[in-house]
């Protein structure tokens, strides 16, 4: 397993922004495995809006659905980038 892989199987040790950074970064560079997919999808209910927003957005361009998400304390940024994740996949 690749040092990104085993990194973010262990989500839960990360900075919620970290999680975030990570899965923009893989997303952007097309960077895409079944334990990375795994992991974020894991971990993207449990993350802040603003960092699921983010997640969502990266999953998407990756062609994976991020799943229901709450958009209760969501600001517009995380709402939008939420909406956009929602309509590409």
């Amino acid at each position: 397993m690749k040092g990104i892989e085993r990194s973010m199987c262990a989500t839960h040790l990360l900075e919620p922004q970290h999680v975030a950074n990570v899965a923009w970064a893989s997303a952007v560079a097309q960077v895409q495995s079944a334990a990375l997919v795994r992991a974020l999808r894991s971990t993207v209910q449990s993350l802040p809006p603003a960092s699921s927003g983010i997640v969502a957005w990266s999953l998407a361009r990756l062609r994976v659905a991020a799943g229901s998400l709450d958009l209760a304390d969501a600001d517009a940024q995380a709402v939008s980038n939420i909406t956009w994740a929602a309509a590409t996949i």
